[in-house]
This record gives C-alpha cells, structure tokens and sequence, in this order.
C-alpha cells in the first residue's frame, strides 16, 4: 500500500508532465506559426513576388536599431499569419538593416516599421497606420482581396453597369490588346476603392453599344450618371497607369456628396476655404433623398471650385444647429450654405409656390451668394419685456447696442447656458446677487444686462470669445470698455465694481463699504 508522500508525489509528478506537454505543445504551434512567416532576403525577394498571388510583407528592423515599434510589429504579424491562414495570403518579413536595398526600392526604409501587401502583376497596397495590430492588418488585407474590376459581356450588362454608379471606368477591348489590358487592370488595381472598373471585350453581344456611344476597339470612358442623365468622356492617349490614373482624377465631375456621421460628416469634405451649399432632409423624408440628390447633381458642375455641395439626413448629432438656428418647425429640405472661411450661415427661405424646390431655384440663390448679394443668418432671440423690479436687464442681439450707447455707463454680462458652461451658470447668479444687492444699498450711474451668447450669434459692433465674461462699458467713451479678472465670487465682484466708481465723499465710502459688507 502506497503511503501518502508517494501519491502526494506521482500527483504532482503528473501535474508536472501535463504543463510541460502545454509548455510544449504552444512552443511546437509557435514554432509552426514563426514558419509561416517567410524570412525574406534580395536571394527570395523576386521569387516571392512571382510564385504569390498575395505576398503580406513587413518591412522592419531588429528591436535593438532604436525603432520600439519594430519588436511590437515583429509579434504581430505572427498573429496575422495565423488570422490568414485559409486565406492563401502569403506573409513574410524583410530585415530592412540586412536588405537595404528591397526597402530602398520600396521607398519604405525611413518609416519602419511599414506593411504593404503585394498583388501579382496588379498592385501593392500599403498598410495605412504607424502601429501594428494583428486586427487592423487583418481588415487591411481583406479589403483589398477582393476583385478590381468586372468584366462585362453583354450589351444589357454594360447598360445597367453604367447606370448603376454615378462614376465608373469602362475599358473596350479586343483579343490581343494584353499589354494594354494589363494597364488598365494595374490603373483599377490602384483606384478600386474610390471608382469602380470595368473591362468589355468587344463581342457581336455588345458592338450596338460602342455604336451608341462612338467608341472603338482600345478605348477608355467615364460614365457619369448624374442628375439622371448618362454622358461620357474619352481617354485619347497611351495606356499607362499613370497617364489613366491622372486622367481620371482630371476628368472627375464636380460631385453632390451624401454626407452621414458613418463617413466622417462635412469633415470629411471640408477643404478649409470652400463654402458648402448644404441640403439637410429630415429622416422621414428619406424616400425623397434620391430626387434631391438627382436635383443638385443637374446644376453642380457649374459650381466647380466655387460650392461644395453635400445633402445630409438630420441626425442626433445635427440637433445642436437645427435648436439654435430655429429650425425644428422649418419642413424639409432646409437649404444652407456654410461658409467655411467667415463661419457665417446662409438660410435659404423655405420652398413654396413662388421659390419651387427645383435645379434653377438653387442655382439663382447659390448665384446670389457668390456675388455676395445675401445677407448672413443670424440667430437671435426676440426684445424682451423688461421687468422693472429687476436689477438686471436681460439683452438680445436687438437691444444691445442701444443698451451699451445709453447715457449711463453699462456693466454686462456675457454667458452660455448651464448645458454648455456651468461655471457661467454658477456665476450668473451671483452677478444677478451682486447687481440687486448695489442697487438697493448704492447710488451708482450705472445699469446692469445679461445676454446669452449660444442664443444671440451676432452682438453688434463687439466680440467676445471666451465666457463667462463681464465687460464695463463707461458713460462717455464706449470703446475703453474693462472686463473683469478677478476671483468669481460676491465680495471680489463688488469690491471691482465699485472700484470702477470712485467715491466723491467720505459718506459715499461708507455706502460703498455697506454695500460690501452686505455680500
């Protein structure tokens, strides 16, 4: 009979073997996984190329070369090689220190550690990020996967082919052409993702169409479908990916854009200096969204440089300037135009019988713009009733400029509500505790306003950026105006305001001191 020291032993014996064989079986599937990732050298490189049809490759340098991310990327593309292993991806890894040259050649050997995943005689795509991370090279290599171009046989294929993008590509070929093929597939290998690509081999199925169109054997079109019209333009030159790449992007109309937070909103197409002519459709009217997209498109060409045109379902995000420009009640679609440059906003009047949502009606407005013959909008809140009994007077963009001019001198506070500044909401109430408190205990010239500057854009004749602020107008030169810079709080307030009044006499003092020592 086994005692208890010796089975206490084989247990852990056993426990032993069992991590070891864990230990072992992970060092074996690291082993296989480090095997799947070719070592690449100039002895391979070419070969590589040649016998993958998708050849992954990290361009990199030992850890020890003062490049951290290097030794980062290195674990990485371990896990990528395991994340595509039944994709036929081929991965491998260039010692950038050992083959100067490859990374040279490939102009990546300033910015390691660098991806690029190669296409046989296609195209490479780089990798868009500094980092490596195993899932973000994943994604990287699945969308450029998938094919370039379609071919296209029919003459029905090629119709609806054209109609159904707004901008496509379509190479006319016959038997033979391959050298010139093979550059237009390298063109689409390199634009895929932003026009899509079509190859026809002429054919008694599709001759009508090349008829139709005037095209001939060998020649390039861009289809635009725009506004509900097909017109097209001819490449006339030698086949070369450059010389077509440059074409198309020299040939590209002047396009409506359907913007959406998905897409990055209007930043996405703010180029910083052009105004954007802005069509915002509420979600309900999505089903009108193709017609007004189709409306914009007949007139955008003649704006190229000039307007950025975008249409825009409202989303959450937009809530913010729908409110404050008043537009919750107005019917779509709203019509604005941003200017970019000046930050001021242009209000197209809603459509009606008179002003018709059409391609003409834009376009005069949009004209009207350009020759600066529109008056900004300015959001405001209307002149409000004033209550006597207050201390403070509540301004608006209307009444400021006769309050601040009065023949008295104006102390004015400039605020955003608690949503947007709650320090500015805090110190609003001790402004409105300090006005009522000098009001009643010291017989100062001066009146006191408030004015909330998220729901008044515009204060005539004055700026003011940065809130919560309090300006002190004087009674005879309006323009030596003095902000406030002091603690945000009762006593420091008053003792600042009173400062701005100096006491005529000793019992003027006293009244100044009371009223101080009341807060």
């Amino acid at each position: 009979m086994k005692n208890k020291g010796q089975g206490l032993f084989l247990s852990m014996a056993i426990v032993a073997f069992a991590l070891l064989a864990v230990v072992a079986a992970e060092k074996v599937a690291e082993d296989k996984t480090a095997k799947q990732v070719l070592t690449l050298n100039q002895e391979n490189w070419d070969e590589a190329q040649k016998n993958n049809l998708f050849l992954l490759v990290l361009f990199n340098q030992p850890s020890d070369a003062g490049c951290q991310e290097c030794a980062i990327a290195s674990s990485e593309i371990l896990k990528v090689a395991k994340l595509l292993e039944e994709t036929g991806v081929v991965v491998g890894q260039v010692d950038c220190k050992t083959s100067k040259t490859i990374c040279e050649k490939e102009e990546v050997a300033s910015d390691l550690p660098f991806i690029k995943l190669f296409e046989r005689d296609l195209s490479s795509y780089d990798y868009p990020r500094y980092k490596v991370y195993a899932d973000h090279v994943v994604e990287f290599v699945q969308q450029n996967l998938g094919p370039k171009f379609t071919t296209l046989s029919t003459l029905e294929e090629i119709e609806a082919f054209v109609h159904e993008h707004k901008i496509s590509i379509v190479g006319f070929f016959s038997l033979g052409e391959n050298k010139i093929i093979s550059s237009f597939k390298r063109t689409a290998a390199r634009l895929f993702q932003e026009f899509p690509f079509a190859i026809v081999m002429i054919s008694n199925d599709n001759v009508a169409f090349l008829e139709k169109h005037d095209l001939l054997p060998g020649n390039l079109a861009m289809f635009k479908y725009l506004g509900g019209r097909l017109s097209h333009t001819n490449y006339d030159g030698t086949i070369t990916r450059k010389r077509v790449t440059r074409w198309v992007f020299e040939n590209i109309p002047w396009m409506v854009n359907e913007v959406s937070k998905e897409n990055g909103g209007f930043a996405s197409i703010n180029h910083g200096k052009i105004p954007i002519l802005s069509l915002y459709v509420r979600p309900e009217d999505n089903a009108q969204k193709s017609f007004y997209v189709n409306t914009l498109e007949k007139i955008v060409e003649r704006f190229r440089g000039r307007l950025i045109f975008a249409v825009k379902t409202i989303e959450e995000q937009d809530t913010d300037f729908i409110t404050t420009y008043g537009l919750q009640e107005k019917t779509s679609p709203i019509l604005v135009i941003h200017d970019v440059k000046t930050t001021l906003v242009f209000l197209h009047d809603s459509f009606d019988e008179e002003h018709p949502f059409n391609a003409d009606e834009i376009a005069a407005w949009s004209t009207l713009f350009l020759r600066r013959d529109l008056s900004p909008y300015h959001y405001k809140q209307p002149v409000p009733e004033q209550d006597a009994s207050s201390a403070v007077q509540v301004l608006v963009t209307d009444n400021f400029r006769k309050f601040v001019n009065a023949d008295t001198a104006s102390i004015v506070f400039f605020y955003l509500p608690k949503t947007k500044c709650d320090h500015c909401y805090k110190f609003v109430a001790i402004f409105e505790e300090v006005a009522a408190k000098l009001k009643e205990t010291a017989n100062l010239p001066v009146q006191f306003g408030k004015i909330d500057m998220s729901a008044n854009q515009r204060v005539p004749g004055y700026s003011v950026t940065t809130f919560p602020s309090i300006h002190f107008f004087p009674k005879t030169n309006k323009n030596l105006t003095t902000h406030y810079k002091g603690v945000r709080d009762a006593e420091n307030l008053t003792k600042w305001i009173l400062s701005l009044f100096p006491a005529d006499s000793a019992s003027d003092k006293q009244e100044a001191v009371k009223a101080t020592e009341i807060l």
